[in-house]
């Protein structure tokens, strides 16, 4: 009886300690996302880098990522970007930037942290 008792005060124990961790993101957090990246797209159109910062994660990458949106002007590319796809607390889509008929594709991720996205990581599609 003892050890019945000890295994199913373990089985509730682990059980409820794998589910502290994940978030279920419900559908306003989705769509809080969409609201970003339209706003992003908007600062990126109209020069504003600065209002750009905000929504990148610190690290070193994004902080080459963001001087390189420094020296780019937006005005004259069309940017367009796919709807993300959803894993736990993590988003994931693709962004193309079309400018005289060509185009360079990036895949973006982003995490809900602090009732907000931010991009942590961003890959040029065709690097490795």
């Amino acid at each position: 009886m003892l050890k019945n008792i000890f295994i199913l005060f373990f089985t509730i124990l682990f059980t409820a300690c794998s589910n502290i961790s994940k978030h279920t993101l419900e559908d306003n957090d989705k769509v809080l996302l969409s609201k970003q990246l339209q706003e992003f797209k908007t600062h990126l159109k109209n020069g504003n880098i600065e209002n750009v910062r905000p929504f990148f994660s610190e690290n070193l990458k994004n902080d080459y990522v963001l001087n390189e949106l420094e020296t780019i002007n937006f005005q004259n590319i069309d940017i367009f970007y796919s709807s993300p796809s959803f894993e736990n607390d993590t988003a994931t889509n693709t962004v193309a930037l079309v400018s005289n008929g060509e185009a360079i594709y990036f895949e973006i991720t982003y995490k809900f942290l602090n009732s907000k996205w931010i991009i942590i990581y961003i890959r040029q599609k065709g690097d490795k």
